[in-house]
């Protein structure tokens, strides 16, 4: 381990956020999305919105906020968080700009697709 001379700084400073961040989650109500390497192609999240015919996904969860965590060969690189209500104006924008793909378990299920780098303007 390198030795860092602000580490007696640094450890309290982050000791803060770090308790701040559980707290945070604490209680909350999630839902998770994982993405999978194509993300880092694309530049979007696939928000599903449909499946078989059903509002499903984004239109029926009852949680609070949605996470999504981004992966690269099944390692998880990044991760972010976004209040539903935010997620679902985006998805509504894409959405009527006709960014809908099929995909999913048979093509079955509807998804808008989201950029990413705009999902990131609005995380916590």
């Amino acid at each position: 381990m390198k030795y860092n001379k602000f580490y007696d700084i640094d450890l309290p400073f982050g000791e803060v956020y770090e308790q701040q961040l559980k707290e945070f989650f604490e209680g909350k109500n999630i839902e998770v999305k994982t993405e999978r390497d194509i993300w880092k192609t694309t530049g979007n999240h696939a928000v599903e919105f449909r499946c078989r015919g059903n509002l499903s996904g984004i239109s029926t969860t009852k949680a609070e906020y949605w996470g999504i965590v981004l992966t690269i060969e099944s390692k998880a690189v990044m991760f972010y968080v976004i209040p539903v209500e935010e997620l679902k104006k985006l998805t509504r924008k894409y959405y009527y700009m006709n960014r809908i793909v099929n995909g999913g378990d048979d093509n079955a299920s509807e998804m808008v697709l989201v950029p990413l780098k705009e999902i990131a303007t609005y995380c916590l």
